[in-house]
């Protein structure tokens, strides 16, 4: 082990004017939020919930919000992975075959990181309008149905991220 007073210049990282991370020695990190905005729209859009037709229909159309951070590290040039903290908000539309109401509604996924990704909170509402009609109510828990097929789209997703 080298002493304090006896440094080699082979240990020594020289600060470079132009920035660059000579041989990736040090942490890279790539700002990967656009990208993941965009395949878990593509991932989670059109997705229907399980509902007799004869009932009623209920989809997501996309992603209203996506707010946190997702980052692809790498670490000396060829130790990859990804690191994401997200709060996901999609939008759903439904229609309530007995009285013919169109629902809005959000379905949220809150926390979902890659410290622990099953740790995440799922919540659906409704718009205010539609709120306590029977409608809102049918149409919501349907939806609230789509929480394990909108998580294995999640992995899907995080599955992607690693491999960039």
């Amino acid at each position: 082990m080298a002493k304090w007073e006896e440094r080699s210049d082979r240990w020594i990282v020289e600060e470079r004017e132009d920035g660059s991370n000579v041989n990736g020695w040090h942490w890279q990190e790539q700002n990967k939020l656009p990208w993941s905005r965009q395949r878990i729209d593509e991932l989670t859009k059109g997705l229907i919930a399980n509902l007799d037709a004869s009932l009623g229909k209920a989809e997501i159309t996309g992603i209203k919000d996506l707010t946190g951070e997702a980052y692809l590290t790498t670490r000396k040039q060829n130790k990859k992975f990804a690191v994401f903290d997200l709060n996901i908000v999609l939008d759903w539309r439904g229609t309530w075959e007995e009285d013919g109401k169109e629902v809005k509604g959000e379905a949220k996924v809150s926390e979902y990181s890659s410290i622990d990704p099953e740790e995440y909170t799922f919540e659906v509402t409704v718009e205010a309008a539609n709120s306590g009609t029977p409608a809102g109510a049918n149409l919501k828990a349907a939806v609230q149905g789509l929480e394990n097929e909108i998580f294995s789209r999640l992995q899907q997703y995080v599955a992607e991220l690693n491999e960039l």
